[in-house]
């Protein structure tokens, strides 16, 4: 097998595209905001308002083969280049500065949203607040005390069954006060409407992901390789809820 799948290159430069126009929404003004790969994003896609994956320019800077440099200026500030370094490397890039960051760079976000699904981690976004003023909002990541065996059969539909009702209860809470802090940045009300539009499309996506994996999962040799699986299925992860 030679060359790249059609659909993995369009993946990319509508990527691109996006991010360029994303730079040009924020230059007039538009609020955007930086959110970890776990993060509500529904609640940004109905509302209007930009965001970017932490972890998807994390893999741009690799790409880029800029990863180094930055994880040096992590050091240079006094801090760890050796915890979370796929989550750390936008906040070393924000530190770093210079003309050859990739795309012209991540503009300076007007929110952070992360899940604290560790200090080192919760420490890092909170870098953002203390550093360059930007406002952070963590989610609690809270455990169960016993995860059913057959936990993936169980979490499309059967969220208590899963999950339980304690955690879903603070998980809407957490989200309720997601949107109230969107909607003072953007100026106007979350639209219900919109929002359920958007997660019946995000629920359709995942379903022809799941489809798509079984029918990989189901040929006798893998039908694609990773370089064109990641960016064919990733980068339209970042785009749920969109048409």
């Amino acid at each position: 097998m030679t060359g790249r799948l059609a659909s993995a290159r369009t993946a990319l430069d509508h990527q691109k595209s996006w991010f360029a126009d994303l730079r040009r929404q924020v230059a007039d003004g538009t609020p955007f905001a930086l959110v970890n790969a776990d993060a509500p994003q529904e609640i940004f896609r109905a509302a209007g308002m930009p965001y970017v994956v932490n972890q998807w320019w994390s893999s741009i800077i690799s790409a880029k083969r800029l990863s180094g440099r930055y994880l040096g200026a992590l050091r240079e500030h006094g801090l760890p280049d050796d915890n979370e370094q796929y989550s750390a490397l936008p906040l070393a890039e924000a530190m770093t500065g210079g003309d050859d960051r990739p795309y012209g760079g991540l503009p300076m976000p007007s929110l952070v949203l992360v899940e604290r699904t560790g200090d080192g981690l919760h420490r890092m976004f909170d870098i953002w607040r203390s550093e360059f003023g930007v406002p952070v909002h963590v989610l609690e990541s809270s455990a169960a005390g016993a995860v059913p065996v057959n936990w993936w059969d169980l979490m499309p539909r059967q969220w208590e069954q899963a999950v339980g009702t304690d955690r879903l209860d603070l998980l809407e809470r957490e989200l309720e006060a997601v949107a109230d802090r969107v909607e003072a940045l953007t100026g106007r009300p979350l639209s219900l409407e919109a929002l359920d539009e958007v997660m019946r499309l995000s629920n359709e996506q995942a379903e022809w992901n799941r489809r798509t994996r079984d029918l990989i999962a189901a040929a006798p040799r893998c039908p694609i390789r990773v370089n064109d699986a990641i960016p064919a299925v990733m980068i339209p992860q970042w785009h749920r809820g969109t048409r």
